[in-house]
């Protein structure tokens, strides 16, 4: 399972991840051909094999480029997130590249006039340190870089030693509310004609006691992306043999750590030797624990196996303030 990671020209290679010294100079000269070609960019590589019994880190190397202006409105490094789905069962981890004291991202002056151009910094860490609990195990991971409305493409890097089992029960579970529910309902968007994910959520979100925040989602995913389920599981009193691991991620200028959840949802209709898997859920946001429902911006972000789609943006607005002055 583990895909091409092609690599364009002067890219870094597999020699130097875990020296220091190589990561700097690699950084460094990833910086400078990017600043040649003036435009925005978010680039990320990882090794892309990892013998786990000699090493005990991920690194992980990074490019963010960027225009002056952009680099006025946020500080880049508050914000910039890593994100690994292991394609072998979708099971998904989320964090931040930097780790700072502070709670909240520090303040911006963005009166000044940052003028034209572009700025670049590479970055460099231990995935394995960044996203707790990221199992030292075989396996195949996706990893995504994502500061604020950009994401990286998709680097693969794959753990030495036995895959983890393909199978997963669905989830969240169905409970007696109306949330989640993996049958189609007025919010669920139309399945994608070609591979992907669509969500549909408010674009605005009045925060009043008891509200849902409410999100829509279907899917058209590659087979491969499909894990089994438990001899005999119903979901909705409807046989259920695959499922499919979405990961919702939700990042927002305002907060340090991005959220994410996995939803496992079944695929009623798949069947073995189909190409292609289908499904659809409907969750409400609000009821996700670590959920930041402030007031403000988020945005969503939908990944699984190797894609990633977004983000979709939404704004969370405290109903005092829509109420007459």
């Amino acid at each position: 399972m583990n895909p091409t990671d092609p690599r364009a020209p002067g890219d870094p290679s597999d020699e130097g991840f875990f020296d220091p010294a190589w990561l700097g100079a690699a950084g460094d000269a990833l910086a400078q051909r990017c600043l040649g070609e003036d435009r925005s960019q978010l680039l990320l590589y990882a090794p892309r094999a990892v013998d786990t019994a000699a090493h005990d880190t991920l690194p992980v190397l990074g490019l963010w480029c960027r225009s002056h202006r952009e680099d006025l409105a946020t500080r880049w490094t508050d914000l910039a997130a890593l994100v690994a789905v292991r394609l072998d069962d979708g099971a998904a981890y989320a964090g931040r590249v930097f780790v700072w004291k502070q709670s909240r991202p520090s303040p911006r002056d963005t009166t000044l006039d940052p003028g034209e151009g572009f700025a670049a910094d590479a970055f460099s860490c231990d995935l394995r340190a960044r996203l707790a609990g990221l199992p030292w195990e075989g396996g195949v991971w996706a990893v995504t870089a994502l500061v604020g409305a950009y994401a990286s493409p998709v680097a693969h890097t794959s753990l030495a030693g036995s895959p983890p089992a393909r199978m997963r029960r669905p989830a969240p579970p169905v409970g007696d509310g109306p949330f989640p529910t993996y049958l189609r309902t007025a919010a669920s968007p139309p399945v994608p004609a070609e591979v992907g994910v669509l969500l549909d959520v408010a674009r605005v979100m009045v925060l009043a006691p008891g509200v849902h925040c409410v999100l829509g989602a279907s899917f058209r995913l590659p087979a491969s992306y499909a894990v089994t389920t438990p001899a005999g599981t119903t979901v909705h009193d409807l046989p259920c043999a695959f499922a499919a691991p979405v990961t919702l991620v939700a990042t927002r200028d305002d907060a340090l750590e991005p959220f994410a959840v996995t939803v496992v949802a079944p695929c009623f209709d798949a069947t073995p030797g189909a190409t292609e898997i289908t499904g659809c859920f409907t969750v409400d946001l609000f009821a996700f624990d670590g959920f930041d429902a402030r007031p403000g911006a988020v945005r969503l972000w939908a990944f699984a196996g190797s894609l990633v789609q977004g983000p979709w943006a939404m704004q969370l607005v405290d109903e005092d303030e829509l109420a007459p002055r």
